[in-house]
């Protein structure tokens, strides 16, 4: 007989106490199976921002030891051997528990991570040692979208701004660069942007354009933009530049 075609099985005659007793998947026969609900308030995500993690836990007869997030990052699921395992170890979240049941963590998506999808999988532990995990959650980390300016055309280009919940890209026109230094809204290459995640922030409330990365030349600034009253098509003057 070729043990290949063997089909090892297991007779629990006493109606499951073999099972209980060697604690075959988990002592849990006598408590209920941990239930988890994770959440993630967003889907899409850019460099430098953080997101917050919650879960919640309930489960009858038993307790939740702890609960974790494994995040499959592209740098993870590109390295992968033969048999479809990571090179490279996954990173792991613990949250916190604020309240009966209720987990939470941050995750910060730092400068120089790898743009992509970033797949968090939640895990709970309970007292007997059995995990239950959720399926899992994508979040889209966009590129790096950086201002421009072009001395040629004397254009500052805006890939992607953020406008209450709106994500627009932009064209500003030097004006004039005497006193101050203007920029004018190329209004008719205004257009809305789908695909891109922006750090770049106009607040309406305030007038002022937030810009933390703005390329010119060789160099790299930050700039703060402030918006003129009453002025059509809008005009900004540049309040602050900042080599970085």
């Amino acid at each position: 007989m070729l043990f290949i075609q063997q089909e090892p099985q297991l007779n629990d005659s006493a109606e499951g106490t073999l099972a209980q007793t060697l604690c075959l998947n988990g002592c849990f026969a006598l408590q209920g199976v941990p239930t988890l609900t994770p959440q993630i308030a967003t889907h899409k995500i850019n460099h430098g921002q953080t997101i917050k993690l919650t879960a919640q836990t309930q489960i009858n007869g038993g307790s939740i030891h702890r609960v974790w997030a494994s995040i499959i990052t592209p740098d993870v699921d590109s390295q992968r051997n033969e048999q479809g395992h990571s090179r490279l170890p996954t990173p792991v979240t613990y949250l916190r528990e604020v309240a009966d049941g209720q987990w939470q963590s941050n995750y910060t998506f730092e400068a120089n991570a790898t743009p992509g999808e970033y797949k968090f999988t939640f895990k709970a532990e309970d007292n007997s040692k059995f995990v239950t995990e959720s399926t899992p959650i994508t979040i889209t980390l966009g590129k790096n979208q950086h201002a421009s300016f072009n001395p040629n055309t004397n254009t500052l280009h805006i890939p992607a701004v953020t406008v209450g919940t709106e994500t627009y890209q932009a064209d500003l026109i030097l004006h004039h660069v005497e006193a101050e230094i203007i920029f004018e809204l190329d209004s008719v290459k205004l257009a809305t942007e789908t695909e891109s995640v922006s750090s770049i922030q106009f607040n309406p409330s305030t007038g002022k354009v937030q810009i933390p990365l703005v390329e010119i030349g060789p160099e790299t600034f930050s700039a703060t933009l402030q918006l003129i009253p009453e002025t059509m098509p809008l005009q900004f003057r540049v309040e602050s530049l900042t080599l970085q």
